[in-house]
């Protein structure tokens, strides 16, 4: 037989070893790029997976913000300034991010006034 590469006869045996050396080698070629495959596909379920769970969440969480604004859209304006709240403040509150300084609010309020009286105890002898 004449390699292609070299124009040179090999002998029979030499030839089969070379064909059965290139056999193994597709071979472990083919298996490892199954394993590539398989590997791709692994992280591409991981990937799609993460991205169903972060999309239920937000589903989740824009489903509570629209039934949180609802209810404080339904209530009036004395139930809101009874919370301490306006018109203005539903969407933050809905959303989570309302922040208000409660200094404002301390300051309204008149500071009770407590009666301490001094009581003796007798004392031990």
């Amino acid at each position: 037989m004449t390699n292609k590469n070299n124009e040179r006869t090999l002998p029979v045996g030499e030839l089969n070893a070379l064909q059965i050396e290139a056999q193994q080698l597709r071979a472990e070629a083919m298996v490892d790029t199954v394993f590539a495959i398989g590997n791709g596909i692994r992280n591409l379920y991981r990937s799609v997976a993460r991205l169903g769970k972060r999309t239920a969440a937000s589903l989740e969480r824009k489903r509570t913000v629209d039934r949180i604004f609802g209810e404080l859209s339904r209530m009036t304006d004395r139930d809101l300034a009874d919370i301490g709240l306006s018109r203005g403040d539903i969407y933050s509150v809905s959303r989570g991010d309302f922040r208000r300084d409660p200094a404002p609010v301390v300051a309204l309020r008149p500071a009770a006034k407590v009666q301490v009286e001094e009581t003796e105890f007798p004392r031990a002898a």
